[in-house]
């Protein structure tokens, strides 16, 4: 257990009780998989998805406070009118595993809440941050031909927004 509450990080920077902790958790499962689901086991695919996994836990975990407890933060979900006339583009990605089977889907609305375009996508098997990211470009590259280039994005997870945010502010940084 004392791997569990290890302060050292890898090579890559990474806390190594969240290394220890997603291998150790993948390792088990795709063991039980193997011996009572028929999976095949243990492959490289195994160790790209453990790493994804620790890449997106490590991204998600930059929210949490010293004394480890998670920043809580409540938002409002569900439909609101826009104030200008913009499109909306709501989307979701969900996997089932993390990477798993996954889908994403979209839905384009009009200021006044008038449906547009909507579509829905499965994506292969990818992480549910992935999955999400595919529905945002997606949904935003079919926004453009309807007439808006303007667009509110409406997705439910925060670490898909940071990333877009991140992603956002370092381009505006090079073109300065």
């Amino acid at each position: 257990m004392s791997s569990l509450s290890s302060n050292e990080k890898t090579q890559e920077g990474w806390p190594w009780h969240t290394v220890f902790g997603i291998a150790a958790w993948f390792i088990w499962k795709s063991r039980n998989e193997k011996v009572f689901g028929g999976g095949s086991g243990f492959s490289y695919y195994s160790i790209a998805a453990i790493r994804n996994m620790i890449v997106d836990t490590s991204i998600v975990n930059k929210g949490v406070d010293i004394s480890g407890r998670q920043k809580s933060e409540v938002s409002w979900v569900g439909w609101e009118y826009s104030q200008e006339e913009l499109f909306k583009l709501n989307v979701d990605g969900c996997s089932k595993g993390n990477p798993g089977v996954a889908g994403a889907g979209w839905l384009i609305r009009d200021s006044m809440g008038t449906w547009m375009q909507n579509f829905a996508v499965n994506t292969g098997i990818c992480t549910s941050v992935r999955t999400e990211l595919w529905a945002v470009v997606t949904g935003l590259d079919l926004a453009w031909p309807l007439g808006s280039c303007q667009v509110i994005l409406d997705t439910d997870s925060i670490l898909v927004v940071g990333l877009i945010t991140n992603l956002l502010l370092k381009v505006i940084l090079i073109m300065l």
